[in-house]
């Protein structure tokens, strides 16, 4: 069984969740407003592992890419109790990365280069 961690954190002045993820097609939000105490508030369930996730910069809304090529938003406002908002769905390959623009109306989504014709 493969191991591995996949965490996103709000950005400064937004507030103080944690998102964190393994290979159990979860990702868990965490209260870190207390280092020395997190709390874990909601699990978030997928249908694919997670590979990428990323907080807006403005808004209280988290992105996840997973390894079937899909990238859902969550509405994490009330991080005990996360709504879905929407996802793709013209999977192609697995999300390597997410990254949101500084204003937050734009989500870049990175994929594996396309394999070349034989």
């Amino acid at each position: 069984m493969r191991h591995s961690l996949l965490a996103a954190e709000l950005p400064t002045g937004l507030g103080t969740v944690l998102a964190a993820a393994d290979d159990d097609e979860h990702v868990q939000l965490w209260d870190v407003s207390d280092p020395a105490a997190p709390r874990r508030t909601a699990e978030l369930t997928l249908d694919s592992v997670a590979t990428s996730a990323v907080f807006s910069p403005v808004d209280d809304v988290l992105a996840v890419g997973t390894e079937d090529g899909r990238v859902r938003l969550w509405d994490v406002a009330d991080p005990s109790d996360p709504h879905p908002l929407g996802e793709t769905s013209d999977a192609l390959s697995s999300v390597k990365g997410l990254q949101f623009s500084p204003d937050g109306t734009l989500l870049a989504v990175a994929g594996p280069p396309p394999s070349s014709a034989a």
